[in-house]
């Protein structure tokens, strides 16, 4: 039946003057032909088991492999888009993956030359057809990367079947998604066979194609730096990505960076969505591969990663190296293309190109050497950043608040880091406020990119005092996210959970216990957070919560402390910290009444204080009640501390 199948379509194709079948099936044949091969294929394959010459005759591989290819060139040559023509390309990925995967070793010449024609002659129909381009994404690329790290297995292959996979894991490695790069005419690898290699040389040599967009002037070329040794590319990171760029804007390679930036602004609105994004992510890496922060090792032609990690962009924050910085004109043109590129009306009516430019942003920004384009209120990068955070573009918004750290940290001797936080904070709780459920994801990501980048003390505060806050929203989802991103804040501390908010207790803890009875939740989260039980937290944030609670008369929040303590109000109320404390509070709001003022809500809080004599309560812990009184007075501003010195002159 193979052999019969096969040769039934071999008869209904002839060939043209250049050697390329025409297919003489009516839609009808052609669809029933793909259809018993798909059907022959399910025979002699199984998902999973090795191709053996004992499932089809052995002079059938290299004719199945031939036939299938040849249908696909036919169907494919004038309508790429088509639906047979996409079966067929499906079914071609598939055979040929399966064999280099499967297949029984050692391949015979005609399969291993079958094989090559089919990789290089379907990558050839991949040019300009995104179509074509998903299905060898999908059903190809995988089992030839499969192949490429089995060393055993690809050691067995041809050398010309062995370049054939790694010139399609260079020209599809993930990155170009609109157009691969073009290599030059002295680095193109050798095929053995002369006409695998006149297809490779008509398809993929930058001096045959000319890749260059109408009107777009050419730039003036360095001696080239690259070279091309047994299919193994040889440049450092700055120059690799240089040449990615001029790629993917279509033009002849270069590694000249200044001059770049009015090209590329003319040649944007002609690239496809994912050419732009290619575009700002190669911007963003050049300035880490500038700054010499780009990994060493550079892309491999045989597959390898194309661009290393910086060690500031891409590391942990933890261990992360400080920046370096990249100086120079090379520096302020690659901000200034981007600049440009912002105000752009394509860029404004795009989706994912708009994230790309952000996150491209956050990298260009850690590296530059000019404190004024880290100012939030005066650099466009950081009026595009805050902007951005309004996007009605979820993607968008979270990649901005991740950019937003970027202008918070101290990397330059005169960084505008101390107003960039108290911007971002007071423009982080005004947009927190307006209760816009979409909103408030983003805004509980970038406290929670604030907090990593702040110093102890108020800004730390009051992110503390937002996410705990969020611990209580009226929407689940809200809440997870919150408790995830005080875990994520915590892990990234070198303290403990309890020694992160320990600092803090005097507001967070407040912020837990008013509402105990009516958002219950906030306290079990926090308690979950540090790893105890509800009592347990009540018990050891007593000390910051009574003297509220006594002052706001909420006795029944009260009663639940000392139910967790196993003590009455009174006994509670009457130790001595928190005696101090709730004395040095009341003292506080009225310095001139504190006296009948204390024993007043005492008394609210519980009917056993009307025995007790005010005199000798107020005596019984002036020591403690003074320190807690000046420990205010070094905390508060100049307009409280007056009423902190009161008590003092009596």
């Amino acid at each position: 039946m193979t052999v019969q199948l096969m040769s039934l379509v071999t008869k209904l194709m002839t060939e043209d003057n250049e050697g390329t079948s025409v297919v003489r099936l009516t839609a009808a044949n052609c669809d029933w032909a793909l259809s018993s091969f798909c059907r022959l294929w399910s025979a002699t394959s199984q998902e999973g088991a090795q191709l053996s010459n004992a499932s089809m005759p052995f002079a059938c591989h290299d004719k199945l492999l031939d036939t299938i290819r040849d249908l696909f060139l036919s169907l494919v040559k004038d309508k790429p888009e088509c639906r047979l023509g996409a079966r067929c390309s499906m079914l071609l990925c598939q055979i040929t993956s399966a064999y280099l995967t499967l297949g029984e070793l050692p391949f015979s010449d005609p399969v291993e030359k079958s094989l090559c024609f089919n990789i290089i002659q379907f990558i050839s129909n991949t040019l300009g057809s995104q179509h074509q381009q998903a299905t060898l994404r999908e059903y190809m690329l995988p089992g030839l990367k499969q192949v490429n790290g089995d060393q055993v297995r690809s050691g067995s292959f041809s050398e010309d079947l062995k370049l054939a996979v790694s010139l399609v894991l260079y020209l599809y490695d993930g990155k170009w998604e609109a157009v691969p790069p073009l290599l030059h005419e002295e680095g193109m690898p050798h095929f053995q066979d002369v006409e695998l290699q006149r297809v490779v040389q008509k398809h993929f040599c930058i001096q045959s194609t000319g890749r260059l967009f109408d009107g777009a002037s050419r730039p003036s070329k360095r001696a080239r730096l690259s070279t091309l040794h047994d299919g193994v590319h040889d440049l450092d990171s700055h120059s690799q990505i240089v040449q990615d760029i001029y790629t993917t804007l279509g033009l002849d390679e270069s590694t000249e960076v200044v001059g770049i930036g009015k090209i590329a602004l003319d040649c944007y609105p002609r690239l496809s969505e994912e050419g732009q994004c290619l575009l700002f992510d190669l911007l963003g890496r050049l300035a880490c591969a500038s700054a010499g922060n780009g990994d060493a090792s550079l892309f491999r032609f045989r597959g390898a990663k194309r661009h290393g990690k910086c060690a500031f962009c891409d590391a942990d924050a933890r261990t992360r190296s400080s920046p370096v910085a990249w100086e120079g004109i090379e520096s302020e043109e690659m901000l200034t293309l981007v600049a440009n590129l912002f105000r752009l009306p394509k860029i404004q009516k795009s989706r994912q190109p708009r994230v790309a430019a952000v996150m491209a942003l956050g990298r260009l920004i850690s590296h530059t050497a000019n404190p004024d384009n880290l100012s939030l209120t005066s650099s466009p990068f950081g009026q595009w950043c805050l902007q951005s955070l309004h996007s009605s573009l979820r993607e968008l918004r979270i990649a901005a608040g991740r950019t937003m750290s970027v202008f918070l940290r101290d990397t330059l001797v005169d960084s505008p880091a101390p107003e960039n936080r108290v911007l971002a904070l007071d423009f982080l709780r005004n947009l927190s406020d307006q209760g816009d459920l979409a909103l408030q994801e983003t805004c509980i990501l970038t406290w929670g990119q604030v907090a990593r980048n702040v110093a102890d003390g108020d800004e730390m505060n009051l992110v503390l005092l937002k996410l705990v806050e969020y611990l209580g929203h009226t929407n689940s989802l809200i809440c997870g996210l919150a408790y995830d991103e005080l875990q994520r804040i915590s892990n990234h501390s070198p303290f403990s959970a309890m020694k992160l908010f320990a600092p803090y207790w005097h507001t967070v803890a407040v912020t837990v216990v008013q509402d105990l009875h009516r958002r219950p939740q906030i306290a079990q989260q926090m308690s979950d957070l540090l790893a105890m039980s509800v009592p347990n937290f009540l018990s050891l944030t007593q000390v910051y919560t009574i003297p509220f609670l006594v002052l706001t008369k909420q006795q029944d929040v009260l009663q639940r402390i000392a139910d967790s303590c196993n003590k009455s109000i009174m006994v509670l109320c009457r130790e001595h910290n928190n005696l101090a404390a709730i004395l040095s509070s009341v003292l506080l709001q009225s310095p001139s009444k504190g006296e009948s003022l204390v024993m007043t809500l005492l008394k609210s809080a519980s009917p056993e204080f009307d025995s007790v004599d005010c005199a000798e309560l107020l005596k019984s812990e002036p020591q403690a009640t003074a320190t807690q009184l000046l420990k205010s007075a070094g905390e508060d501003d100049q307009v409280k501390r007056p009423k902190v010195m009161f008590p003092f002159r009596g």
